[in-house]
């Protein structure tokens, strides 16, 4: 399973935002960011344990960001720092509120925190290539190469 993003959406409805705000993950966001995932279909329930996000939410509280319209999450966005480069995964916005620009304010969240750490680039593994048309282009995002992805883990 690849764990990208996975924001295009064909569904003309569209539910009318009144103020986005992002902001670092709580505990208590858990079982809406799990439903989130779910709904993007990238929810690991193995991974995606409310204890491995509370314990990331305690290493890098930013690591985790939100984006939130009057009190419900509506979208959320992980990322990974290495020393060298920033990784981004589980980015998912709720399908009533995709293509209004919630991805779009999230993400531009994460650069902002990123470059005030000093990274000068960021990574998104995406299994759609719609997704990277549609989206990621449009914000200044280039193809770094091409190939079928594969996850693999092992457990410790």
């Amino acid at each position: 399973m690849v764990r990208g993003a996975y924001l295009v959406s064909t569904i003309p409805y569209q539910y009318h935002i009144s103020m986005i705000s992002i902001r670092p993950y709580n505990t208590e966001d858990y079982l809406a960011v799990k439903e989130n995932l779910k709904e993007a279909e990238m929810f690991v329930p193995d991974v995606d344990t409310a204890e491995n996000f509370h314990q990331k939410s305690l290493r890098d509280p930013e690591s985790i960001l939100i984006a939130e319209d009057n009190g419900e999450v509506v979208g959320n966005l992980f990322f990974m720092e290495d020393g060298w480069r920033v990784y981004l995964f589980s980015f998912a916005v709720k399908m009533k509120f995709r293509n209004q620009g919630v991805g779009k304010k999230i993400l531009e969240r994460a650069e902002n925190i990123l470059k005030n750490r000093g990274y000068t680039s960021l990574a998104c593994f995406i299994s759609d290539e719609k997704a990277f048309n549609a989206f990621y282009s449009k914000l200044g995002y280039k193809k770094e190469h091409v190939s079928p992805l594969r996850v693999i883990y092992k457990d410790l």
